[in-house]
Order: structure tokens, then sequence, then C-alpha cells
């Protein structure tokens, strides 16, 4: 919200003729509003993930929400032989838990994506890690999570990553919705794991959804 703040306070100075009199005067104009008000709640959503989650960690000895970026500072841009490709997530973090610390993308899903635009989004990140561009970063695969806007969202994002991730060695990727989000918080069992194993069964109490600093790790529930 505070980046929102900070956009729709840039405005440019426009010389322009009065209505009445037909002298030139100065006058405000807002400029890129109307782009804005299309993706503030986009913007305010991711903000406000990192918020929680970094409030939240703060009542959990041994977690933190290290630091975390969006827009072009978490995008990259690189070459496999002579076409250049994109990979633009909505954020990247990096979460400590314990003396582990892991990175993670962050697609926040307002629902505005179809099937083809969820298959064009899972494919770039397919081929950004087949590329291995990731290991110039860091040394072990960021993880990948998805917050929904509903479970019929939710179960969409599954499907297609379920398609086209499941061949990705090494991605854990997980999904939620926001109405968990808000009613748990980040840090509780609202995390369901988008690429299951055949061997996976139920936690203890029916659920497959599973805290986040455990998806984080990449656990997931293993039939006994």
């Amino acid at each position: 919200m505070i980046a929102a703040a900070n956009f729709l306070s840039i405005r440019t100075i426009a010389v322009v003729p009065d209505e009445t009199t037909g002298r030139e005067v100065s006058t405000m104009i807002q400029r890129g509003e109307s782009w804005l008000l299309q993706h503030i709640q986009h913007a305010a959503g991711i903000y406000g993930f990192f918020a929680a989650v970094a409030q939240a960690t703060r009542e959990e000895p041994g977690q933190a929400l290290c630091w975390w970026e969006t827009g072009a500072m978490c995008e990259r841009r690189y070459r496999v032989g002579e076409q250049w490709y994109n990979l633009r997530p909505d954020a990247l973090a990096e979460y400590r838990v314990g003396q582990e610390q892991v990175r993670f993308w962050l697609e926040w899903d307002r629902g505005t994506m179809n099937v083809r635009d969820l298959v064009i989004k899972c494919t770039s990140y397919a081929h950004y890690i087949a590329s291995r561009e990731w290991a110039r970063d860091s040394s072990r695969l960021p993880g990948l999570f998805c917050v929904a806007p509903d479970i019929a969202q939710e179960r969409r994002v599954q499907r297609v990553a379920q398609a086209t991730l499941t061949a990705t060695p090494g991605l854990v990727f997980w999904t939620t919705t926001e109405g968990l989000l808000h009613e748990q918080g980040p840090l509780a069992p609202i995390w369901l794991h988008g690429l299951p194993q055949r061997s996976q069964a139920a936690w203890p109490d029916g659920s497959l959804r599973q805290a986040l600093p455990e998806a984080m790790q990449g656990k997931t529930a293993r039939a006994q």
C-alpha cells in the first residue's frame, strides 16, 4: 500500500488554456493513474502478504523473512543459444527456518489469468529452471508459492502446474487461497502441495495442507 500511495503521488504540471479567459494556466495531471488503478489490488496483495509474513515470524523463534523484492528487481532475462527469454515472478524472497535459508518465488493470482495464461506462466518457470540460470543467484532452487483468490482458481492453477511442471526436477510448488490466508495467517497449515507425489497421503488430521515452515523445507505427508 505504501508503494501504491507513492505512485499515486507522482504528478506532472501541464500548461493548458483556461476555458473562461483563454489564458494559459498550470494544472496538475495524474500520470499512469488508469494503469495503477488496474494493478493496485495486485500490488497491495503482494505487499500485504509479505507484511503478514514478517509480522507473524516475529512471534516464531527461529523463523524470519530475511528479504523480499518485486518488480524489475526479481525479473530475470536470460539467453539460451540465440534465443532470449524472460522470467517475471511477482516477487522473490528469502525465508529462514532454523539454520536453513530458503528462497521462493511468489505468484499473487487475482483470478485474471485463464488457462492459456497459466500455461504460459508455468512454462516460463519450467524453461528457466531447466536452463539452470537460477544457479547464478543461489545454490538451491527456489520454491514456488501461489496465492489464488478462491478454491476454483486454486484447482485450476494446480491442474495446469501438474501438466507443465511435474517433469521439472527439484521444484517445490505450493498453493493456497486468499480466504485461508486472511483467516488463518501465512504460517498456518494452509499450503497445498501443487505437485503431489503418488506416495503422498493426508496428515493425521486428514488434511493435505501444510504450514509454511514445513512447506518451505519441501516436506509433504507420506503414506505409511
